[in-house]
């Protein structure tokens, strides 16, 4: 899904001109630790 918003963010930032910032490493990093944490059980919330 990560990888997704941010190809989304690529091919349209130069349109909508919305991002100050993209963080592409530390959102895909927070995706990984996301994931192994629900792979180890652990409950992060309804938006993870």
């Amino acid at each position: 899904m990560v990888e997704a918003c941010l190809e989304s963010i690529s091919k349209n930032e130069d349109k909508i001109n919305s991002m100050i910032t993209v963080t592409a490493e530390d959102a895909l990093r927070q995706a990984d630790e996301a994931d192994k944490a629900m792979e180890e059980g652990r409950w992060l919330g309804l938006l993870h």
